[in-house]
């Protein structure tokens, strides 16, 4: 359990799916792409928290 969820395709895998459930939408462009990547880091870097996730998902989603 514990190797699967440092994993990087875990890590990849949930910032993804909540990109998806918070924007409504799959990654478009690379700027998504862009900010899922830098999501994923959040995400391992802060011990695997997904309310952060969460966060950082609507503040993109909600545009400038």
């Amino acid at each position: 359990g514990q190797e699967l969820a440092g994993s990087s395709a875990f890590a990849q895998c949930q910032v993804q799916k909540v990109f998806k459930a918070v924007c409504f939408r799959a990654p478009q462009n690379q700027a998504d792409r862009t900010q899922i990547a830098t999501m994923v880091s959040s995400f391992k870097s802060g011990g695997y928290k997904l309310k952060q996730v969460f966060a950082e998902s609507a503040v993109y989603c909600m545009g400038p």
